[in-house]
């Protein structure tokens, strides 16, 4: 019985031992994600217990080589990912509780939140430029429906002062519905107009973000005003109105008056507000990109070179099939870009090194339109433990001084020796010498010991330690003990 119980308490010991050497490192809940390098499609979320998770950003599209204008109300100060614009506003206010693409919206509720677009380099709005192909679409959220609200307009001017004509594009509310208006903006060849009207037969929903956008073919003449994907007016703009084998086409006037204008008079929101050169024909948005996003750490400091990683584990939720990978990456060099290791959450690793960078990977059920979510990432860790003591320590007695020799210990990261002497065995409290104990002999294997008291018993013990100064305290070599005296001379 006597035996069973020392050996249990033994492995409870052991057990504890090897516990108290492990360490962990926590991204997300306390540490609120502040160790990122970097973050691609990824938003921040209330999560659990007031902490914050990261999901997948809704979808957002990238400017291409089609495109004319692209803003994306995520950040001020606002702007046109193209260049090609200036974007201006009084004060505009983002809400990223409701965007509907990337990080935020725009919230409109009067008409100083207008937003005013101009035109930096030479585009479609340059004067007297003719249009091909185009696309135009954003997403609104109205708060209401009222007579006048007018989403996305330009205007324009030409002809002598006596015989002007007003161009104009607008996106607006007219007897309850909102209807697409071109006048003088489509033109015969001779110059003449072709005046435009499509009015949505589908009636917005307030307070529900809704697709939409007005395409025209320039090959078809086809004029198409979508919600949603669903096409609510169409028309051709022909001599017909049909497809006849003709085809007129839009043309800017001379010149801009109030230029473009996005929410001129609304209230709500609007998002992504995009003009492409070229007839859309998938105008399915997904709600998150296929492509999923990733979180990258910084490289996190484990203090020393001999550091071990044991675990990546991670707290996640995966609805549907939407899914979360994880990557590792060890070095010793601080930012080098080194490969990515896959590791299943929880998987016991054995990897070297100082500097670990952890990754994730969100992806989405593309089915079912949902996120994974990510709570924390922690990093299980074994600090390098501090260099052993120097073995074979002699004390060679000499005229007021002894000599210490020792076998230097086998390790790449031992940059020093201390050598700690007293008068009273295993108390290393010398204080008459040229140092006090401990003395810092630097990364040799003998020292000398001066400025001691001729017949004097010395007890002597060195300890090693390595780049960041670290030692055993508690595990110094064993004990060498001298006389020095004038015998010695």
């Amino acid at each position: 019985m006597r035996k069973r119980t020392v050996l249990a308490l033994l492995t409870l010991l052991t057990a504890a031992t090897l516990h108290a050497r492990e360490h962990t490192i926590v991204l997300g809940t306390d540490d609120a994600w502040n160790r990122l390098a970097s973050v691609d499609r990824i938003v921040s979320v209330p999560g659990r217990q007031g902490f914050t998770d990261l999901r997948l950003e809704a979808f957002r599209h990238e400017p291409g080589p089609d495109t004319e204008l692209l803003i994306q109300f995520d950040e001020l100060p606002l702007r046109d990912s193209t260049g090609r614009y200036a974007v201006r506003s009084a004060d505009p206010e983002l809400a990223p509780t409701i965007a509907r693409t990337g990080r935020a919206a725009l919230l409109v509720d009067s008409p100083d939140d207008v937003i005013t677009v101009e035109p930096l380099a030479p585009g479609l709005f340059a004067p007297g430029m003719q249009w091909g192909s185009f696309t135009v679409d954003f997403w609104l959220y109205p708060v209401q429906l009222a007579d006048g609200d007018t989403y996305l307009s330009w205007s324009a001017r030409e002809g002598a002062a006596s015989d002007f004509r007003d161009q104009r594009f607008a996106v607006q509310v007219d007897q309850g519905a909102i209807a697409v208006v071109f006048r003088n903006f489509f033109v015969r060849p001779d110059g003449t107009d072709v005046p435009v009207r499509l009015v949505s037969n589908a009636r917005l929903i307030p307070r529900t973000w809704a697709h939409h956008a007005i395409r025209f073919s320039g090959e078809t003449g086809l004029l198409e005003y979508l919600i949603d994907g669903r096409t609510v007016a169409l028309t051709h703009v022909s001599e017909t109105g049909r497809q006849d084998g003709s085809v007129f086409y839009p043309r800017i006037a001379a010149v801009r008056t109030d230029g473009l204008r996005i929410a001129e008079r609304m209230r709500g929101a609007i998002d992504e507000v995009r003009i492409e050169r070229r007839f859309i024909d998938d105008l399915r948005v997904p709600e998150f990109s296929p492509a999923g996003g990733r979180v990258v750490s910084e490289p996190i400091d484990l203090g020393s070179t001999g550091a071990r990683v044991l675990a990546i584990d991670a707290s996640i939720g995966t609805p549907g099939l939407s899914d979360v990978f994880l990557y590792y990456r060890v070095s010793n060099v601080f930012g080098a870009d080194g490969e990515w290791n896959p590791v299943r959450p929880g998987t016991r690793l054995d990897a070297v090194g100082r500097y670990v960078q952890v990754r994730a990977d969100l992806f989405p059920d593309t089915r079912d339109h949902l996120s994974p979510m990510l709570s924390d990432l922690t990093i299980a860790f074994e600090p390098s433990p501090p260099p052993r003591p120097p073995a074979g320590v002699r004390a060679i007695p000499m005229d007021g001084a002894v000599r210490i020799e020792w076998t230097p210990v086998r390790s790449a990261n031992i940059v020093g020796y201390r050598v700690y002497y007293g008068t009273d065995s295993g108390r290393y409290f010398g204080d008459d010498a040229a140092g006090a104990s401990p003395i810092d002999a630097g990364n040799v294997t003998s020292f000398i010991v001066d400025g001691l008291a001729n017949g004097t018993l010395y007890f002597f013990a060195v300890g090693a330690y390595d780049e960041h100064g670290r030692m055993h305290e508690y595990q110094l070599s064993a004990e060498a003990a001298a006389r020095p005296g004038r015998v010695h001379r």
